[in-house]
């Protein structure tokens, strides 16, 4: 060991000697060697014409063209494009910091040493078509209207680090859309080999070639954590030779030719773009198109699934445990003068039927909302994703409540009709005493005396009060959400521990909660009674309860019970996701982080 150690102390005088025997002419002409590299880098106009089989990339679903842009001569179009998709898939990753770095970002993006690579989605249009477009379009350096719709971009520069030449990625981004199809790999490999054709005209690399390499990335030794400072995010590298592994890998001071720098802060949020990049000392991976990361995929039907099975955790689960409380208030509901108050309806029931009574209608309550969380949780997602991607990034950002609202209530749509015929059932097992010990007899014995038409007779009613109070119970929580990450809670959502989330789902979750019982009260007064009364209208229930009565009896108890109940579903829901590798739910910009 210590024969080692001194094999490696003689090697570092050994080069100390070799760089104090370098004259001051050889170092003015290895500092101007590397600046005619820079310079020889920046003149070339389009970077992808030594790559022209590159400048298209197809897959099943994703057909994508390629052209060169320059931060100075940016269309007004493409400059809101790159900051409504930076916001999109940044914000959430830096928390309050974001209106800093925002700042930052807008001026680095017009910069005359910003490079770009414009990605734009094309359909119906020939690969030829493109490039005739691509050229006649080359000043607006990307401009919208001729070339197709903008799905992803990069933003690079090449820099010198430590006298060593650098090709810098400032960004990568790709909308929520193109993301999980080999996109971002492409393109990290692309950029690659662009640093080293520029700098390096002895390599060739042929298509597919390119497409089977794996990118393997360091934590750079200039990166923030390596000289002591404290940020969201590392400076990661990939060099090309021995000599920049020295300098930017090993920590020497020697010189390099041929480096790609990545600055991981606009990595840090998965959903900005395709690649994973481990935030850690050593070597890793950068995960090939159809390699596996044993994870569910955000946004895949594996996510969707996980989605769907947590709103069977968190609705069946939740409603059949506060059973006991929903009996009361439907009876304070359809008989008022007999149950006068919460405290005098337990006793009654009590009394009556005894402590077994008070789960009556357990069996289609659990099946029921089951079924209506399944469609409720799982359809969520997948209209606020499609709703997102329809926005495009720009509206997305803009109208992000609208989106909530909108997703909700179609998602509400369709679990209304899940939930119907085992609403009626458990309204009428609940409020009739003796019509039927449970959903096995009261099902049939409900059918025989309606038709199976009757078991829908509430629809109209129940997407009155589901509706109204979905769409309050999604769009406000992820307001709230949104507001305790960005005003209480002192860290950004991603640096907050897996129980600090999960306590400011439940939070966010009872205070939505208490504004859906609100919402959708009067609705629910009227299902009871319609579910209850053989033949009852809308007018009935009008002219008995009257509209104050509709609005207001039985409130108390149902804004405890929608309070605890919704707190408890987010903080299940969420908890299923963070139990299968997904993020809790709200605080960040619409659409999560995606492959």
């Amino acid at each position: 060991m210590e024969a080692e150690k001194s094999v490696d102390s003689n090697k570092k005088l050994d080069n100390n000697r070799d760089n104090k025997k370098m004259t001051r002419k050889e170092i003015l002409e290895k500092k101007k060697k590397v600046q005619e590299t820079i310079k020889t880098a920046v003149s070339h106009k389009d970077p992808l014409s030594s790559f022209p089989s590159l400048r298209h990339y197809n897959t099943k679903d994703l057909s994508v063209y390629l052209d060169s842009g320059y931060g100075d001569s940016l269309t007004s179009l493409v400059k809101q494009y790159i900051q409504n998709l930076l916001k999109m898939n940044m914000e959430g990753a830096f928390g309050k910091e974001w209106p800093e770095e925002e700042k930052v970002k807008r001026r680095e993006m017009v910069s005359s040493e910003a490079r770009y690579i414009f990605v734009y989605e094309i359909s119906n249009v020939d690969i030829n078509t493109m490039f005739k477009l691509s050229h006649k379009g080359r000043s607006n350096a990307g401009g919208m209207d001729d070339k197709g719709q903008l799905v992803a971009f990069i933003h690079y520069r090449f820099t010198v680090e430590e006298e060593i030449p650098v090709l810098y990625v400032y960004e990568l981004q790709l909308e929520h859309r193109v993301q999980g199809k080999g996109l971002g790999k492409f393109l990290m490999v692309l950029i690659e080999l662009i640093a080293q054709k520029v700098m390096d005209s002895n390599l060739s690399v042929s298509h597919n070639t390119c497409m089977s390499t794996f990118c393997r990335y360091l934590i750079s030794t200039m990166s923030p954590s390596q000289i002591g400072l404290q940020t969201n995010y590392e400076l990661l590298c990939k060099s090309f030779d021995y000599e920049a592994k020295a300098v930017l890998e090993g920590g020497g001071e020697m010189s390099a030719r041929n480096f790609t720098d990545l600055e991981n802060h606009d990595m840090m949020n998965t959903s900005s773009c395709e690649p994973s990049f481990a935030k850690a000392k050593k070597p890793f991976l950068v995960l090939a198109p159809k390699e596996s990361s044993g994870k569910i995929e955000m946004f895949s039907p594996g996510y969707y699934a996980a989605c769907t099975f947590g709103g069977i955790m968190s609705c069946g689960l939740t409603h059949m445990s506060v059973t006991p409380l929903d009996l009361v208030k439907c009876n304070m509901q359809i008989d008022p003068a007999k149950y006068k108050s919460i405290s005098s309806g337990f006793g009654v029931l009590l009394k009556e039927q005894g402590i077994r009574g008070f789960f009556r209608g357990w069996v289609p309550t659990l099946l029921g909302y089951s079924a209506q969380g399944a469609c409720k949780y799982g359809f969520y997602e997948y209209f606020k994703k499609y709703y997102t991607d329809l926005a495009g990034p720009e509206n997305a950002v803009k109208y992000k409540t609208l989106i909530f609202l909108a997703g909700s209530a179609s998602a509400e749509v369709i679990a209304d009709v899940a939930l119907c015929p085992f609403e009626a059932v458990k309204v009428r097992v609940q409020t009739q005493p003796g019509f039927a010990k449970g959903l096995s007899d009261g099902l049939p014995k409900f059918v025989r005396a309606e038709g199976a038409a009757g078991l829908y007779k509430g629809l109209v009613p129940l997407w009155g009060r589901q509706i109204p109070y979905t769409m309050m119970k999604f769009a406000s929580f992820e307001t709230i959400v949104e507001q305790l990450y960005k005003n209480v809670i002192p860290t950004p959502k991603d640096q907050c521990s897996k129980s600090t989330q999960l306590g400011v789902s439940f939070a966010g979750g009872y205070l939505a909660g208490i504004l859906c019982a609100i919402v959708s009260h009067p609705a629910d007064n009227l299902v009871s009674f319609l579910n209850n009364a053989k033949g009852a209208t809308v007018s009935d229930a009008v002219n008995k309860l009257g509209i104050m009565g509709l609005c207001n009896r039985g409130l108390p108890l149902r804004i405890v019970m929608i309070g605890t109940l919704t707190g408890a579903q987010w903080g299940i829901y969420d908890s299923f996701k963070v139990f299968v590798g997904l993020p809790t739910t709200g605080g960040a910009a619409p659409a999560a982080p995606a492959k």
